[in-house]
């Protein structure tokens, strides 16, 4: 049983890896890539519990991306949080169907970050 969450994050903008580093190392061993291909090798390494997929990556389809790791057996049970800045409801309802579990608008906040993942590990009992 892990004490805690492994996490992979999928973004590739230096800012918001950092944002990410900041808000969650101290709560998670987070691992960071930058592209699908990437992601999947370590999503076959690292088996995480949580993914934080950028709809917004550059050179990427977004939401690919969330199919695509849907159907890698190491991370289809994983919690995925999508982090995009549309304010569109139909890319809501996309990254619904294509696998996501929630989704955060940028800019959001540490503390919204931290309570969906504070939300989901309470709801799980990998993390008691």
């Amino acid at each position: 049983m892990n004490t805690e969450p492994e996490i992979i994050v999928v973004v590739d903008d230096p800012q918001y890896q950092q944002f990410f580093l900041d808000s969650l190392q101290m709560r998670c061993n987070i691992s960071f890539c930058a592209s699908v291909s990437v992601a999947s090798d370590l999503i076959d390494l690292i088996h995480p519990d949580i993914l934080i997929v950028d709809l917004d990556l550059t050179g990427d389809i977004g939401l690919s991306v969330i199919a695509e790791l849907r159907h890698n057996s190491a991370s289809k049970e994983a919690f995925c949080i999508v982090v995009s800045s549309s304010t569109e409801k139909l890319d809501y309802t996309n990254a619904i169907a294509a696998g996501a579990n929630t989704l955060l608008i940028k800019p959001f906040s540490e503390d919204q970050l931290t309570s969906v993942i504070e939300s989901y590990i309470s709801q799980t009992s990998n993390f008691k």
